[in-house]
């Protein structure tokens, strides 16, 4: 580990080889608390922080859905996430959000609006079209009647 670690460290983000070199330190009052080293500037990189909400989603309550979909907004309206994550993991994740509750509805649809458009035609019909045309089709809500 000795001989390899300089090369190791090289191909890290400039920010994390620092900490790491303290994290592998012997004396354990050099070394970063796990707070300390989440803290770091790499990890609160905002696609990081949307890619992590994308992954516990199910596990939140509607109030923290209702943040996390803000959330994502803003990350969508200022970074762009890799097409495959959008179309695999994104698309997915706000297409059933759209079923779970109406009160989630007017922080999911912008999200699929986003998405829709900057995506192309092909991309549109091959992963977009089913989930408009459903929340197309739906009933309408006692916000939409008034």
């Amino acid at each position: 580990l000795p001989t390899s670690l300089p090369q190791t460290l090289q191909r890290l983000p400039p920010e994390l080889t620092d900490p790491v070199e303290k994290m592998l330190d012997r004396e354990s009052r050099v070394r970063p608390s796990a707070d300390l080293f989440a803290m770091n500037k790499c990890f609160q990189d905002l696609l990081l922080l949307g890619l992590e909400g994308l992954v516990t989603c199910e596990a939140k309550t509607l109030s923290q859905k209702i943040d996390f979909f803000k959330m994502l907004m803003t990350i969508m309206m200022r970074e762009h996430f890799p097409k495959p994550i959008v179309y695999r993991r994104v698309v997915p994740l706000v297409a059933e959000n759209l079923w779970l509750s109406a009160d989630l509805t007017p922080f999911v649809l912008p999200c699929l609006l986003r998405i829709i458009m900057h995506s192309t035609a092909e991309e549109f019909r091959s992963h977009l079209s089913e989930h408009t045309l459903a929340v197309l089709r739906r009933p309408r809500t006692a916000q939409v009647n008034k």
